[in-house]
């Protein structure tokens, strides 16, 4: 059983009976976290006792409120979101390991805030579903997008889509990545882990294995779901 809160625009978060750990979740560039994406991934994983709080950088709130596309705010801004996201979250009176992460832009903002000092805060981990390394077409990017990687101290996992034109399996395999951070494939998966047709997978078994994959970093398990 989850229970879903909905505190307005600003975030939502989906709480299971018993909460072993927690997961601070940012969205995408272009898709806030009402977005399918986000909230299937939010159901999946918070179904084994991960409280799980999605939530909106204040350029999408913008969004939603208005019903207007809007640019994402500043990379600092972004990171200093987050930081007080996760202030927030860690001021509860329940202690429980947290990790952060994003899909896409907002797992990029998650492991920029890794590689910096905290300030006391506590980071078990770091999850991004889909690191955009590259700006689809300009491969030039690529150096910037990876450079505070050696300074993210925590255990993180990156699940990317085998055919991502973000970077796929083809770009990623010729990069050495720290000893820290984990690179897992979703089996045809483009940046939001769809399978081609002839591949004979479904959307819906890769967000599956990507929660599969969260749900084990983050409690040790090898449970399946």
């Amino acid at each position: 059983m989850i229970d879903i809160e909905q505190q307005e625009l600003v975030r939502t978060i989906y709480r299971p009976n018993r909460v072993a750990a927690r997961l601070l979740l940012a969205h995408g560039a272009g898709a806030g976290n009402k977005h399918e994406f986000m909230d299937e991934l939010s159901k999946l994983i918070a179904g084994h006792n991960i409280e799980v709080t999605s939530f909106n950088f204040p350029y999408m709130q913008i969004m939603y409120e208005l019903d207007k596309r809007r640019p994402p705010n500043k990379v600092d801004k972004l990171v200093e979101h987050f930081h007080q996201e996760l202030t927030n979250l860690q001021a509860r009176s329940y202690s429980v390991p947290t990790y952060i992460g994003g899909k896409s832009m907002g797992g990029r903002v998650a492991s920029l805030l890794a590689s910096q000092p905290l300030d006391g805060l506590d980071v078990s981990g770091l999850v991004v579903f889909g690191y955009p390394f590259i700006p689809p077409g300009k491969p030039e990017k690529l150096a910037e997008r990876m450079a505070h990687f050696d300074n993210i101290k925590c255990e993180s996992l990156i699940l990317q889509g085998d055919r991502d034109n973000f970077g796929g399996r083809e770009l990623l395999d010729s990069l050495n990545f720290p000893s820290q951070i984990k690179v897992e494939w979703l089996e045809s998966g483009d940046h939001s882990f769809k399978p081609l047709k002839a591949s004979g997978l479904s959307h819906r078994h890769n967000m599956m294995v990507a929660a599969t994959q969260t749900v084990n970093f983050i409690l040790g398990s090898k449970r399946g779901i």
